[in-house]
């Protein structure tokens, strides 16, 4: 290092007027000083060949994010001379989050330059924002009958037909007791409702994952102010479908030899 700042300091005072600085490579030197305005130049984009890759991409599917590792995740006879390949795959406040440097540590000990990154993108599928949107929202009957028609493909098996069929008999077939309770401002609201009803939808939580889902959810009635009937969904155990995403994710890519999991 203080070989190359002398060089360098020199090449300033020195009357020629350009001055090679020796790189790691002295066979290719990739420096040269302009006395003009004393400021060095990298010339690597003058090589027939860039020395280092730095690459900052998104994909939008997981087959190509798990290929591009694979082609480009370093040597094995390489000797740890470009870092390991690292993914990271990581649970946040609004679902999961998929990225990985292909030049990692090439030890505990030992860093690499982590130029190259690359970042799955994990947007929503159409199908997890349509369910989530309206999970554990009051409607009225029509409202529900409608919503559920939307979703009539995701349904298993009898299940579109049986809720259907639940909704519908809501009337005859449920005793829906108004129950009030008197809160601090001496007004009352209804705190009773009902579940009528458990059935099975699948929806796929990530537009670039193929993973779909199998899940449970409840229907629920109850009367609002003016005794009219209402009616929810509630998804079960909505909170672990990204823990389960995460899970997935990492058994695939555990497939990819020499590459770390984190």
């Amino acid at each position: 290092m203080i070989k190359f700042l002398e060089k360098l300091i020199l090449g300033f005072r020195s009357t020629s007027e350009y001055k090679e600085i020796e790189d790691v490579d002295a066979s290719n030197p990739m420096l040269k000083v302009i006395h003009e305005s004393e400021e060095v130049v990298n010339l690597e984009h003058y090589r027939q060949q860039p020395r280092l890759i730095s690459q900052n991409i998104s994909l939008y599917d997981l087959t190509s994010f798990m290929n591009y590792i694979e082609k480009f995740k370093p040597d094995n006879d390489s000797k740890g001379k470009h870092g390991k390949t690292v993914i990271f795959v990581k649970l946040t406040e609004n679902g999961v989050s998929v990225s990985s440097v292909i030049d990692y540590h090439s030890a505990y000990n030992s860093a690499s330059h982590c130029n190259h990154n690359i970042s799955l993108s994990c947007n929503t599928d159409e199908s997890f924002d349509k369910w989530s949107k309206y999970d554990n929202q009051w409607m009225s009957q029509n409202k529900m009958i409608n919503l559920l028609k939307m979703f009539n493909g995701s349904f298993k098996g009898d299940s579109f037909t049986e809720v259907l069929q639940a909704i519908q008999e809501i009337g005859s077939k449920t005793d829906l007791t108004q129950t009030q309770k008197e809160n601090q401002s001496g007004s009352t609201k209804v705190v009773f409702f009902d579940m009528i009803k458990e059935f099975k939808f699948y929806f796929k939580p990530y537009f670039s994952m193929p993973f779909l889902y199998w899940y449970d959810a409840d229907l629920y009635v109850q009367l609002d102010d003016n005794n009219r009937i209402e009616l929810k969904y509630s998804i079960r155990n909505k909170y672990k479908i990204h823990e389960q995403v995460a899970k997935d994710l990492r058994k695939e890519f555990n497939q990819i030899e020499d590459v770390s999991v984190f």
